[in-house]
């Protein structure tokens, strides 16, 4: 065996160990990532009424330093970690499901337990009139993303379908969110006619919503319904 023939030899060998192993790390970091990212399925108000609603939002971040978010309604509030490719694959057969009516209750309420204070979360919202229509896109949305035969459950402690205005923290002291309650109007009915994929956090639940307080929450996929 030639002394050039070995030196080649052991740079491919090498070559091919940095390679696997870069190509080993990158799996296991894009692995962790999509594991730990939290992924939201949102039904998204059209024009005019989006620009409407971010106007009233607007007015609560001046006056109280909440942070800003795009208008929603929740409809699974975390569909799992997947890659971009698998969330648009998944998030097609929702497409041409039909148009939603979404109709609001009175007045502008917070979810709450009993004792305890509103969560951000659901500390100024408006109520939406359940309908068959969302009760079918949800069934149809988790049967999608997580299979087998799906309950329809909307998130507590409201547990109705809901459009948050604002997102405020409250203490049983200083129930602030009552405060901003008190201040909305009730949002006027629309239809909506897209579903929306938004990233709310790529470190896990309970960064949630520091992510939002950081403006990091962004969409990642769009279908018409």
């Amino acid at each position: 065996m030639s002394w050039a023939w070995e030196h080649t030899l052991l740079v491919t060998l090498l070559a091919s160990g940095i390679a696997g192993a870069c190509a080993y790390a990158v799996a296991r970091h894009t692995n962790k990532t999509h594991g730990e990212r939290v992924l939201s399925l949102w039904l998204v108000p059209p024009e005019p009424v989006r620009t409407q609603l971010r106007s009233m939002m607007q007015a609560i971040v001046a006056s109280e330093g909440t942070p800003m978010f795009e208008p929603h309604v929740t409809i699974i509030g975390n569909v799992g970690g997947m890659s971009d490719v698998a969330i648009l694959r998944k998030l097609k057969q929702l497409q041409g499901t039909g148009k939603i009516s979404v109709h609001f209750d009175t007045p502008v309420v917070s979810g709450r337990n009993l004792g305890e204070p509103a969560p951000w979360n659901q500390a100024v919202v408006a109520v939406v009139q359940e309908s068959d229509a969302l009760r079918i896109l949800q069934e149809k949305a988790k049967s999608v993303f997580f299979g087998g035969t799906p309950t329809v459950a909307w998130a507590p402690p409201i547990a109705k379908p809901h459009l948050s205005l604002a997102y405020v923290e409250s203490t049983l002291a200083d129930d602030r969110s009552a405060k901003v309650c008190a201040a909305m109007k009730t949002p006027a009915d629309f239809e909506a006619a897209e579903l929306v994929v938004a990233q709310v956090s790529v470190h896990g639940e309970a960064d949630v919503w520091p992510a939002c307080l950081r403006n990091e929450w962004v969409e990642v996929a769009r279908v018409k319904l």
